[in-house]
């Protein structure tokens, strides 16, 4: 079954922000420094390489204030965390199974203000709330090894409210 984000969220995209093929981690996180914003959508293929986790960190503010959605290979899961969750939260994170193959990891992420949807290679979707302080607006990729960002766009999401 396909698990992708609707077409018409992509009639939605306003200016691009950011963009570029063949990226290191951190000629990727270079140019997601220079975006912020809570109104975003992001789209990142990863090949693997020796890393067996990949991270996006979004609606971020630092290691104190994020939503994060973590890719395990070795567990073969995909999960969004959500940190920020008051301590009576039932569920700080959400995870599910994830088949990844020939080691490339397609991540979409569409941030509206406090809604984050992740979509990942065409299977899987996880939408959370963010708890994060308004201020928490930066992207970040991290991994545990050598990775090449393949692609990585983001652009600004306009208004459904025109």
């Amino acid at each position: 079954m396909m698990m992708s984000p609707a077409d018409a969220l992509h009639e939605l995209e306003g200016a691009v922000l950011t963009e570029g093929t063949g990226l290191t981690l951190e000629q990727a996180n270079q140019m997601l420094s220079e975006v912020s914003g809570d109104l975003l959508y992001l789209r990142a293929t990863v090949d693997m390489g020796d890393s067996n986790e990949i991270t996006l960190n979004v609606k971020s503010n630092g290691d104190r204030d994020l939503t994060a959605f973590i890719y395990n290979a070795q567990e073969g899961t995909i999960s969004g965390k959500n940190p920020n969750k008051t301590k009576d939260a039932k569920k700080p994170f959400v995870s599910g199974p994830l088949e990844v193959r020939g080691g490339k990891l397609i991540m979409e992420a569409y941030i509206d203000r406090s809604l984050v949807e992740g979509f990942f290679n065409d299977s899987k979707s996880i939408s959370m709330r963010s708890y994060s302080d308004f201020e928490s607006q930066g992207l970040s990729l991290e991994a545990d090894g050598e990775i090449v960002v393949e692609e990585l766009y983001v652009a600004e999401m306009n208004s459904i409210y025109k």
